[in-house]
């Protein structure tokens, strides 16, 4: 328990200590606040100020001063300041240095994908003393989401023109649209992790009493024993998405849902009956929304697994059965077969570049999956007493938070088929080229569509504080849209 002690310093300003500590001047608290901030050298243009327990806060009034646009956010680790409160924009309370999962949440609620890139930290060394433990855990969950947004932004950098294109062809190509009309059944969904192969078996006999969801690089091993999935679903705007899905060009009777920004064949888009996801952020949002399309929500996620998740949710009011979602490297092959890709790369393995060595780089190639893990385990409050990760007695490597883990014969299903949820076709889309032009080129204007097309230059340009260097950076990355338009008008 911290022995804290409120005292009148020599200017008459509150001041106080904790545990015998001085957390501000005893002479003039404010003129030590003052010199903090604007001696620090703060080479970047913030949105954010972030203070770990400021205490009295006196540097609250002095960070408004010097970054009058930025936000101020506190993280408290007691209660005996909250009078001070009011000087934040947001306050986190962090009173437990333990309950860094809650501190995780908040912090991710507040600065959404990419803000905490945007913030300065602004520590306040009396607290960091102080309070050791709540200061060692708030740094390692700080260092945890900046990774993650650092992550998303190199993600968002390689792959946000791709899926601008990928949109524009979804909309030029795609023929057939339905949506989904919510029921109440039981949902089974699979994905391609190691224990899927031995479920396989067990879902053939439970097949009609589910509406089975295969998330793409499941398809094919499900095929391989002819079981027929209700739906498919791909969110993965990479090359490997697209070679997930060329078994759809043999079973044209299968469903794909789809966001526009994935990388689907072609044959694919006009001959299934597809089903546009539709992420409440974005161009394609826009574009969509613009055309008319008609959609179904779903949440945008770093591993389609976790939109399928989220998907099956909201589309039953029954329990959900998750196959193959292992989120951990194994020990051998990283999925079950046949997988498409596994097929493609294994054409080139020789002596000197064999299985084995491609198997152990792609083993210890696992952030991403841990990354996967936290987002299921960070949602388990909300996934809990539904959901359900199901397998034929596998020995996981890992545990999902408060999704509980159970095999076969702990189902109880509810088997009517009536419940089923509905796909309903929606129309026939055949948009005018020119219409779907006039629409990228208005878009294309935008502020919005600079930031999603070039995401890291376009941070490195809100970061910097200098404005002739501002105004050169912004006609860089305007040059650079205009010819990355006009590619994508040429091409449709």
């Amino acid at each position: 328990m911290e022995q804290i002690e409120f005292f009148t310093a020599k200017n008459n300003s509150t001041s106080c200590r904790i545990n015998g500590t001085l957390m501000h001047s005893g002479y003039n608290p404010e003129s030590e606040a003052e010199k903090n901030v604007f001696s620090t050298n703060v080479n970047f243009l913030p949105k954010y100020i972030l203070m770990p327990e400021p205490c009295l806060s006196y540097t609250a009034d002095f960070f408004r001063k010097k970054f009058p646009s930025a936000k101020l956010c506190a993280v408290r680790y007691c209660n005996a300041f909250k009078e001070y409160n009011t000087k934040f924009d947001k306050v986190i309370n962090f009173f437990d240095p333990d309950k860094t999962a809650d501190l995780e949440t908040e912090l991710s609620a507040f600065f959404g994908e990419s803000g905490i890139l945007y913030c300065h930290f602004a520590a306040w060394n009396p607290s960091e003393r102080v309070f050791k433990r709540h200061s060692d855990n708030f740094w390692l969950c700080i260092k945890k989401l900046v990774n993650i947004s650092q992550s998303v932004l190199n993600t968002n950098g390689f792959f946000s023109k791709r899926w601008i294109k990928n949109t524009a062809y979804f909309l030029k190509y795609v023929k057939k649209t339905a949506v989904i009309k919510r029921g109440s059944s039981d949902i089974l969904i699979t994905a391609s992790g190691m224990s899927l192969g031995s479920s396989i078996s067990e879902i053939k006999k439970i097949r009609e009493k589910v509406f089975l969801i295969a998330v793409s690089s499941s398809l094919k091993p499900l095929l391989a024993d002819s079981i027929i999935p209700d739906l498919v679903i791909s969110t993965d705007g990479g090359y490997w998405a697209k070679a997930h899905l060329s078994e759809l060009c043999r079973h044209r009777e299968i469903p794909l849902a789809l966001s526009a920004e994935s990388n689907c064949p072609k044959k694919i888009l006009e001959t299934n009956t597809i089903i546009p996801l539709f992420y409440p952020d974005g161009i394609s949002a826009g574009l969509l929304t613009s055309l008319g399309v008609p959609c179904i929500p779903a949440e945008r996620n770093g591993t389609v697994s976790g939109t399928a998740a989220s998907l099956a949710m909201n589309i039953t009011k029954g329990n959900i059965y998750f196959c193959g979602l292992d989120l951990a490297p194994g020990s051998g092959f990283q999925h079950t077969g046949p997988n498409e890709l596994e097929i493609e790369n294994s054409a080139s393995d020789n002596k000197l570049r064999n299985a084995e060595s491609r198997l152990t780089r792609s083993r210890f190639s696992s952030t991403s999956l841990k990354i996967y893990e936290d987002w299921f385990v960070s949602r388990s409050n909300d996934f809990s007493g539904r959901f359900f990760r199901l397998s034929n007695n596998f020995s996981y490597s890992n545990r999902l938070g408060k999704i509980r883990d159970i095999n076969f014969s702990e189902l109880n299903l509810n088997a009517c088929k009536n419940d089923f949820p509905k796909i309903t076709s929606a129309n026939n889309l055949y948009h005018k080229i020119s219409e779907l032009k006039e629409k990228i080129t208005k878009t294309a204007n935008t502020e919005e569509f600079l930031k999603e097309c070039f995401p890291i230059e376009y941070l490195s340009f809100e970061r910097e504080p200098d404005p002739e260097k501002k105004e050169k950076m912004l006609t860089e990355i305007k040059i650079k849209n205009q010819n990355f338009t006009h590619k994508i008008l040429k091409n449709l």
